[in-house]
């Protein structure tokens, strides 16, 4: 499978989604069935997307949603967490909701193989936000930046349009600490926390004298830079690809 978050999997389990999710479509165990969405071509070329939804202490997460960002094409996870769901081909953004969780939103591609997601609970985020000694505001969402870069990256840094309370990266790929570049021997993420709800681009450098970044991706069909939504109690993830000067 392919497994996503793993910048969060090294000291709370890994990254997602906020929000009450389920759309009354189907119900925990049940065969997930995706809803219809009107705003998707009837020409458009479908795959299906596959995956497995688990709790951050890896058990299975029934009822969590899964849409199309945007769109009420969605599904909903059976009793052993895994969900099948029509969309179009190409890079989409996925969104994945569930009752005491944070969010998380992200651009993937159903031919990229499936998705294995952990959600990280409530309670789980109050603790990260104690660790930073921060209170983390529901009403406003977070960001962070995957930087896939030789070496897990360091001294690379991004920018957000959109205003932020705080940013951190994680030491030794484990300690959550303050700081606005990634850390030599650190996970290569930047977390931005506090961020204001609508959108925001994001503008990635990379390391002075050693590394170039590409702008993230968003969707199949977007323009660049893409502004990345951002949601109350949700992460949003945005990707970008560093090379060797």
């Amino acid at each position: 499978m392919k497994q996503t978050g793993l910048w969060l999997g090294c000291v709370l389990g890994v990254f997602v989604v906020a929000g009450c999710g389920d759309d009354g479509s189907s119900r925990p165990g049940a065969d997930a069935r995706a809803v219809p969405d009107a705003s998707v071509s009837p020409d458009a070329t479908l795959t299906t997307l596959r995956g497995i939804i688990h709790t951050d202490d890896d058990m299975p997460l029934a009822g969590a949603t899964v849409r199309v960002f945007g769109s009420t094409t969605s599904t909903t996870t059976t009793s052993d967490g895994s969900f099948s769901l029509s969309v179009p081909e190409g890079r989409q953004l996925i969104e994945l909701q569930a009752d005491d969780h944070w969010g998380r939103i992200e651009v993937f591609d159903a031919a990229d193989g499936e998705l294995e997601w952990q959600m990280l609970s409530d309670t789980t985020i109050a603790d990260l936000g104690t660790a930073l000694n921060h209170t983390i505001d529901l009403s406003k969402g977070a960001l962070a930046v995957e930087f896939k870069v030789a070496d897990d990256g360091d001294g690379e840094s991004a920018t957000l349009s959109a205003s932020t309370e705080i940013t951190f990266t994680f030491a030794n790929g484990e300690t959550p600490v303050l700081s606005d570049v990634l850390l030599a021997d650190g996970n290569p993420v930047l977390v931005f926390i506090g961020v204001a709800t609508g959108t925001s681009t994001v503008n990635v450098q990379g390391a002075p004298g050693r590394t170039a970044c590409a702008a993230p991706e968003g969707p199949a069909g977007s323009t660049t830079p893409f502004a990345f939504p951002v949601v109350a109690k949700t992460a949003t993830v945005a990707a970008t690809i560093c090379g060797a000067l």
